[in-house]
């Protein structure tokens, strides 16, 4: 061991050993639990903001931030780069399930 007063003989670094890595842990709704929560909405808004969290995969902040221009193109959601993950602009394809909730949000 060095007294303080020059260059250590061994590199504290090299004795320790690296960390394990841990893989993500996320929780999916299970099936019965999906189907709890479509069935559970009372408002159309409820609906809405459901049927686009479940069935176009839509976070947080761009459940929050979506408008109807969001709608505009037949078929997909458009999410902008200003509040899409990584911020990157996207669309997303309307599945057979959404498309009432975007043909209602669109009219």
């Amino acid at each position: 061991m060095g007294d303080g007063r020059g260059p250590r003989e061994v590199e504290p670094g090299a004795a320790a050993h690296a960390p394990k890595r841990k893989s993500a842990q996320h929780y999916r709704l299970s099936g019965a639990e999906v189907e709890a929560l479509l069935g559970g909405c009372e408002s159309v808004r409820e609906v809405r903001l459901v049927y686009l969290g479940v069935f176009a995969g839509l976070r947080n902040l761009e459940l929050r931030s979506v408008r109807g221009e969001h709608f505009a193109r037949e078929g997909y959601i458009w999410i902008p780069a200003l509040f899409g993950k990584g911020a990157k602009e996207g669309f997303i394809p309307v599945l057979d399930e959404l498309r009432p909730v975007v043909n209602g949000i669109r009219r």
